[in-house]
């Protein structure tokens, strides 16, 4: 009985990493809001004072890089017109749900007045959905 011998196949990461024309980055949270007709102001004012304040210590703890805010025109009535994104070194930093509470504590007061506020929130604005990206960097 003869017994074919099959070619030696080799996977070699390293060189499977070189071939990538990219490297990968930090983790982004976005979220696509529309405000409410009339209630601009009273949610600009809402994020500065809750969740800017929660993010600038989700920096200092370093489970966020950064965050910006895009405001913009709606394309028809159905459509967002905010764009909250969170920039986060990696999707570990995500998993660190003791840090985060640690920081709402700090900013609500208890993790219950935090629900409370994001049930309020909702009165004026209508979150859309979002999504959960990894940034990628080209060589």
């Amino acid at each position: 009985m003869a017994t074919a011998i099959a070619p030696e196949r080799k996977t070699d990461t390293s060189v499977l990493a070189e071939e990538r024309p990219f490297t990968r980055g930090s983790v982004w949270i976005v979220e696509f809001i529309r405000v409410k007709p009339g209630h601009d102001l009273e949610y600009w004012k809402v994020l500065s004072n809750t969740w800017k304040k929660i993010l600038d210590e989700e920096k200092k703890e370093g489970t966020v890089l950064s965050y910006k805010i895009l405001s913009g025109y709606p394309s028809s009535r159905d459509d967002f017109n905010v764009i909250l994104m969170v920039e986060s070194p990696n999707y570990a930093a995500l998993d660190q749900q003791d840090k985060m509470d640690a920081v709402i504590k700090k900013v609500h007061g208890s993790l219950g007045a935090a629900q409370e506020s994001f049930r309020m929130r909702e009165e004026i604005r209508e979150s859309l959905g979002g999504r959960l990206m990894r940034e990628i960097q080209l060589k």
